[in-house]
């Protein structure tokens, strides 16, 4: 199947529709997005998937802090930062109960760059890594994975692994809100290179990959050349993925459009339901106002990433209503993760808190819902 590079070559059908009370605006509501005649949502689902990868999921059952030594070609790992990266052989030692040598499990495992801005050096002088797990993975930790995404420390200092901490708990908060997203294991990574000396100790983050999280819930696991079907769209899961990224301040994304040259979407994989519609699985949170890290900008290249402006497609809001009580549910329990972390700075904590403030402030007035969020939806 061939890969749509620009969105502006996507043949796009519009029509009108009114959304229901509590909420009302008028929207271009359906996006046909051909490759060739048929929708590319739909030619991507048209034949059954191939099972996903069985996983042992015990690497993402806890949330104990992992620590991992990764002994590695560091030096050709950090100049591989254009084009395809490719994997190089590397050792995973997993220290189950100290940081001691008898109690480490080493497993051989190959290791590549990975990502788009954190991958150039002019953002970050440690690029994102993957990882993928071979026969030699059975019986540890990370038996049954088969590659998992390491987002690591960008640059060695300790204000930037609060930018890991801070993008780790925006993971689980958003756990706390529906099983239909990513998991993740906070890591306390030992980097050495190959020849044993030691480079640097960070945090990071492990993700569950994709297809794993879509097998876990019974969801289908395809790339998706082209744009998504607006119609297709489950709105309950579209509007979740909007409310949270509106209240982490996130517009690095997108339920309906890929980036040129990449599949579908931005920061969200979307993943087919039994009955045929289109779940969001949203990834990728370190453009996000809580997390405010000094290379993210706003939509449009502002600097100001922590003025949040809602992403949501007018043809979900009719449903917003049904979207915002879970958020208020499990305030407490999203609050009680950033209070919890102990790795995380006084300041950064007071800085997390009073920005989740914002948005439940904002969340529990009516008014301000529908002006700042119902009335800037997003037409596609």
């Amino acid at each position: 199947m061939s890969r749509s590079t620009t969105c502006w070559r996507c043949s796009i059908q519009r029509r009108t529709r009114t959304v229901t009370e509590p909420f009302s605006a008028t929207i271009a509501a359906a996006i046909v997005v051909a490759v060739g005649v048929t929708s590319a949502v739909e030619k991507a689902y048209a034949e059954p998937a191939a099972d996903a990868p069985p996983a042992d999921e015990r690497l993402f059952d806890g949330n104990e802090t992992i620590v991992l030594e990764l002994r590695a070609p560091l030096n050709s790992l950090m100049s591989d930062r254009h084009g395809k990266s490719a994997y190089r052989p590397a050792q995973l030692r997993h220290f189950r109960d100290s940081d001691s040598e008898q109690a480490a499990v080493t497993v051989p495992v190959e290791v590549r760059t990975r990502g788009k801005t954190r991958r150039r050096k002019d953002y970050c002088a440690f690029p994102p890594l993957r990882l993928r797990f071979g026969d030699g993975a059975d019986g540890t930790l990370f038996a049954g994975q088969r590659s998992v995404k390491l987002v690591t420390h960008c640059h060695d200092k300790d204000s930037y692994e609060q930018y890991v901490l801070l993008e780790y708990l925006a993971y689980r908060a958003y756990n706390q809100l529906t099983e239909r997203g990513l998991r993740a294991r906070l890591v306390r990574m030992n980097y050495v290179h190959s020849n044993g000396r030691p480079r640097t100790t960070r945090h990071g983050i492990l993700l569950e990959d994709w297809r794993a999280a879509a097998a876990r819930n019974g969801l289908r696991s395809d790339d998706v050349n082209g744009a998504v079907n607006i119609d297709k769209l489950s709105s309950a899961d579209a509007n979740r993925v909007a409310v949270f990224q509106y209240m982490i301040g996130n517009q690095d994304w997108s339920v309906l459009w890929p980036e040129p040259d990449e599949s579908c979407c931005h920061n969200v994989k979307p993943l087919l339901a039994p009955e045929g519609l289109v779940v969001p699985l949203p990834y990728d949170f370190d453009f996000s106002g809580i997390v405010n890290a000094p290379y993210a900008t706003a939509r449009g290249g502002g600097s100001n990433v922590r003025m949040r402006r809602y992403g949501g497609l007018c043809a979900t809001q009719g449903e917003l209503a049904a979207a915002l009580p879970p958020f208020v549910e499990r305030k407490e329990a999203i609050y009680a993760l950033y209070r919890n972390q102990p790795e995380l700075s006084a300041r950064r904590l007071r800085s997390a808190l009073n920005y989740l403030d914002g948005f439940y402030r904002l969340i529990d007035d009516p008014q301000q819902v529908d002006r700042r969020m119902i009335r800037r939806c997003k037409s596609e």
